[in-house]
C-alpha cells in the first residue's frame, strides 16, 4: 500500500512539474522535418522552453554552457525566436534567401534575442557545402564578458531552410562536444516522407 501511495505521489509531482528534460539517446532520430544521427546522448528541453520555431533544443551541461538548437522547417515569414518585446520585431525568413542572407538573419536574430547593452554577436567564415548546404561560425559575448562560440549548419530545400546551431562556452565546453555536433550536422537530412 505504501509503495502504491509513493507511486501515485511521484506521478502527481511529474504532472505538476509541467515537463522535464528527456533523454535523446545515441542513434537516429526524427526531429521535425529532419532525420539526424547522434553518436552521443543529449538532454532535450521540454517544448514550452524552446524558441519559437525550434523543433528541439538539446544540451549536455545546461543551456548556458552548451546547446544544439534545431530548426527543421523554416518557411517564409518565420522568425527564429519570439520578439523580446512588442516594439521590437524579429527578422523573418524569406523563401528567396541565400546562405549569406540566412547568415545575416541568424546574426540579427541572436543580437536581438540577447538584447543586452554591450552584448556582441559576430558571424563569419561562410562555407558553401555540397547538397545545398552551408556552414558559418557564430560567436557572441555577453555584457559581462562571458564568451560563446558556435557553428551554424544548414540547408535549403523547396523555398524553405533548416538550421542546426551548436553553441557552447568558449573556454571549455565548445571543444568538449564539438566533434559530436559536427557528426550530427553531417548526418542531417530531410525526411522526404514528412514533406
Amino acid at each position: 500500500m505504501r509503495t502504491l501511495k509513493l507511486l501515485i505521489a511521484f506521478f502527481l509531482l511529474q504532472a505538476c512539474a509541467g515537463g522535464s528534460y528527456s533523454l535523446l539517446p545515441p542513434g537516429e532520430h526524427r526531429i521535425g522535418q529532419l532525420l539526424v544521427r547522434s553518436d552521443a546522448a543529449w538532454n532535450r528541453l521540454p517544448a514550452k522552453y524552446q524558441p519559437l520555431e525550434a523543433d528541439a533544443v538539446l544540451t549536455r551541461h545546461g543551456t548556458n554552457l552548451d546547446s544544439i538548437i534545431i530548426f527543421s522547417d523554416l518557411r517564409a515569414g518565420d522568425a527564429l525566436f519570439r520578439a523580446p518585446s512588442s516594439y521590437r520585431g524579429m527578422p523573418r525568413f524569406e523563401s528567396t534567401m541565400l546562405p549569406q542572407d540566412i547568415m545575416e538573419l541568424t546574426e540579427s536574430s541572436f543580437r536581438i534575442r540577447l538584447g543586452e547593452g554591450d552584448a556582441r554577436v559576430a558571424v563569419d567564415d561562410l562555407r558553401i557545402l555540397p547538397g545545398d548546404r552551408f556552414e558559418f561560425a557564430m560567436n557572441h559575448t555577453a555584457s559581462n564578458g562571458f564568451r560563446i562560440r558556435g557553428i551554424v549548419h544548414g540547408g535549403l530545400y523547396s523555398g524553405r531552410a533548416w538550421l542546426i546551431v551548436y553553441q557552447a562556452a568558449a573556454d571549455h565546453y565548445f571543444d568538449l562536444s564539438k566533434q559530436d555536433a559536427l557528426a550530427l550536422f553531417a548526418s542531417a537530412r530531410i525526411n522526404k516522407a514528412g514533406i
